[in-house]
């Protein structure tokens, strides 16, 4: 008998969005995913572009990709 192969996931992508006082809960939601979790995640979050509240100091480079 061949192996079977296991089910395609459902979906291609997982997208999450949250302002930044979201970030608690997307921490929740993404700890809670099981290691094998095979979908891909992308995460939108939506901050203010004042410097002294990114991390980085300013507004990143936009990318098309």
């Amino acid at each position: 008998m061949a192996a079977r192969k296991p089910p395609l996931p459902p979906y291609d992508l997982v997208v999450m969005a949250a302002s930044y006082g979201g970030l608690h809960a997307l921490s929740e939601i993404l700890g809670g995913l099981p290691a094998d979790f095979s979908v891909p995640v992308a995460i939108v979050q939506h901050r203010t572009v004042k410097p002294s509240n990114l991390p980085w100091g300013r507004s990143p480079p936009r990318s098309a990709a």
